[in-house]
Parts: structure tokens; C-alpha cells; sequence
């Protein structure tokens, strides 16, 4: 049993083939941009972690700062 079995089917059909060769260069540009991005992903992950890291060390420094400041309060030194 033939595929192509109407005027209709036959178009449809030569549709395809005419478009054939646009589409794979399509798809081929969007699998180049989607493993283009996945590399860049990679590397946004990687810089919002460190983001995170030096956000929490900068956290970390304030509060030791506070801590500091708290112990120093008071504080006279001696000069003599």
C-alpha cells in the first residue's frame, strides 16, 4: 500500500522534500545553540556558586566584624 495515495498526498509530499534540506540546516544551527548554551550554563552555575561562596564569607566577615566591635567596646588601652 503506497503512501501516496491522492494529489494531496503527492504535494504534501514534495512539500517535504523541497523543505527537507532548510529544516536539517535548522536543526542543525539549533542543536549548535543549545550545546553552545549548555556550555555557557555550565559556566553560569559555576560563577553563581562562587557568587554564593563569597556572599557567605562576606556574611561570615561582617558578623566576626560585629563580634569585634562588641569586644572592643569599652576597651582603653594603656599608654604610658
Amino acid at each position: 500500500m503506497s503512501l501516496v495515495q491522492s494529489k494531496a498526498g503527492l504535494q504534501m509530499v514534495e512539500t517535504i522534500i523541497k523543505y527537507l534540506p532548510r529544516i536539517v540546516v535548522c536543526l542543525e544551527e539549533l542543536a549548535k545553540y543549545t550545546a553552545i548554551n549548555i556550555k555557557y550554563n555550565d559556566d553560569i552555575i559555576h560563577i553563581a556558586e562562587d557568587m554564593d561562596i563569597r556572599k557567605q564569607e562576606n556574611i561570615n566577615l561582617s558578623h566576626r566584624v560585629k563580634e569585634l566591635e562588641t569586644m572592643l567596646k569599652g576597651y582603653q588601652p594603656r599608654y604610658e
